[in-house]
């Protein structure tokens, strides 16, 4: 256990760090359900065996903030192995009552520390919410940088929070990265217009790329993998091979989940050479560029968001400095979906 003494508004409080244990589990869920009430995205982390058996296997590790004599605080890494090589920053949650000590940014350190040790990482993830700005702006300090947004992942009326809402339906992410042992991404394929917010995002990750817009006939099969939250009427497409079929294919993929807040992110491999042309298939079927989500394993991937009849305000986000930028661009990517660019 590793002590430290926090402050707030002159209170003072002393509070103890350390990694999981079984018996902390009625704790960590009790730090979600203070936020989240019965509505996190993710529903398994309420189930004690879920947690206590991801533990066990090491795809979770837990870090705990203990106070008073109870958890007060949460953050979990999960490996992503082996689709993946990443390690992903989840479940940071706070108890409301010891908001502002300046504990999360405690344990966000912690977390940093035990990533850094671990061998054949390719890079951090953090899937922030943009209602807020607060774990963006602490992991930006950790050297995470903003790369892409995944729009309209969570259904406003089915999720819980005590954060101020914008004016969006739907709540997004931005997904912000830290290079770890992955600092050559290789050749990507991309369009000519999107060139040189590439070369920004993969520059700010301190990764060398290089860029290629040739045009490669579709061929052969494609090959997806497909995930689709129901409750939150949110469906993720993993492209990892495109091929001839490609607008068929989603256009089928589509047609399965008919909710009126149905929304489609894609991640496209553009690590193919086909990737370009794969690119403006998707433009045609309605998605438009969101960023990339780079070094996530031997592919890079941009990614591509349908928004079907959910409008879509990218400047009442709440966005950090860093990400600005990368804000900005989408937006107009949005606004001009329906033309041949964007």
């Amino acid at each position: 256990m590793k002590y430290k003494m926090a402050e707030r508004d002159g209170r003072q409080l002393q509070v103890g760090y350390r990694e999981f244990r079984p018996a902390d589990v009625t704790g960590l869920i009790a730090c979600i359900k203070d936020e989240y009430s019965s509505t996190y995205l993710k529903p398994e982390f309420y189930e004690p065996d879920f947690i206590l058996n991801g533990v066990a296997k090491g795809e979770f590790l837990f870090l705990v903030a203990e106070a008073e004599g109870k958890i007060a605080a949460a953050l979990g890494l999960k490996l992503n192995m082996p689709h993946e090589t990443t390690c992903e920053w989840i479940t940071g949650v706070v108890l409301r009552k010891y908001r502002r000590f300046g504990i999360m940014n405690t344990l966000f350190q912690m977390a940093l520390d035990k990533m850094a040790a671990m061998p054949g990482i390719s890079a951090g993830y953090g899937f922030s919410v943009t209602y807020h700005d607060i774990s963006q702006r602490a992991m930006g300090h950790l050297g995470f940088v903003p790369c892409g947004f995944m729009p309209s992942v969570l259904a406003i009326q089915n999720i819980s929070h005590s954060f101020v809402r914008d004016k969006n339906t739907k709540h997004h992410h931005i997904i912000i990265v830290k290079c770890q042992e992955k600092d050559n991404a290789g050749t990507i394929y991309i369009p000519a217009e999107h060139t040189n917010i590439a070369r920004q995002v993969y520059d700010s990750l301190g990764v060398k790329v290089n860029t290629e817009s040739s045009f490669v006939p579709l061929s052969g099969e494609s090959h997806c993998l497909v995930e689709n939250d129901a409750g939150q009427a949110s469906c993720s497409i993993w492209v990892e091979e495109s091929g001839a079929d490609l607008a068929a294919r989603i256009s089928s993929i589509e047609e399965n989940y008919q909710d009126p807040q149905q929304t489609f992110n894609i991640m496209l491999n553009v690590s193919d050479e086909r990737a370009v042309a794969a690119y403006h298939e998707l433009r045609r079927l309605g998605y438009f560029f969101t960023g990339f989500r780079p070094i996530s394993g031997k592919n890079e991937f941009m990614l591509l968001h349908n928004p079907g009849r959910i409008q879509i305000d990218f400047t009442s986000l709440a966005i950090a400095e860093a990400g600005e930028y990368l804000r900005e661009y989408v937006n107009t990517c949005y606004l001009n979906r329906g033309n041949y660019h964007g």
